[in-house]
């Protein structure tokens, strides 16, 4: 329910902020966002939370440094596994997981939430780089 939850919340916003280790935190704005995508990977296909497609990002130099796009996986209980990871990897889609958390209002009055009712901090965290296309 929670991951169901979440997504839908996540698939209407229109801006969300990254932090990665090492760098400052920049925004991404949205061209598209494909929710459950189906991506082929030398280990076989894959399952992408959300692939989005960048519009521009703030600074506006981090959208070419993630070649206009970035996977989302939302972790709820289990990482997404290293195959996956490196697989979307060497295809140029640098993966970000993020620790999703829902408060208990949230989950109880799920029915009625909208967009401002819903207060969501993300930590978005890569954990394998090898994207060396550009």
């Amino acid at each position: 329910m929670e991951l169901q939850l979440f997504m839908q919340v996540f698939e209407s916003i229109n801006k969300f902020q990254i932090e990665e280790w090492g760098i400052p935190p920049f925004y991404v704005i949205p061209h598209h966002m494909k929710i459950f995508e189906r991506v082929p990977t030398q280990f076989g296909p894959v399952i992408l939370k959300f692939l989005v497609e960048i519009d521009y990002t703030l600074p506006y130099s981090q959208s070419y440094r993630y070649n206009q796009k970035i996977g989302l996986e939302f972790v709820f209980s289990s990482l997404p596994s290293p195959k996956k990871l490196v697989g979307l990897s060497e295809l140029g889609i640098p993966v970000f997981q993020v620790q999703a958390k829902l408060s208990e209002w949230t989950k109880r009055d799920y029915d009625e939430i909208t967009e401002e009712s819903l207060s969501i901090q993300l930590i978005l965290h890569q954990k394998t780089r090898k994207n060396t296309k550009h």
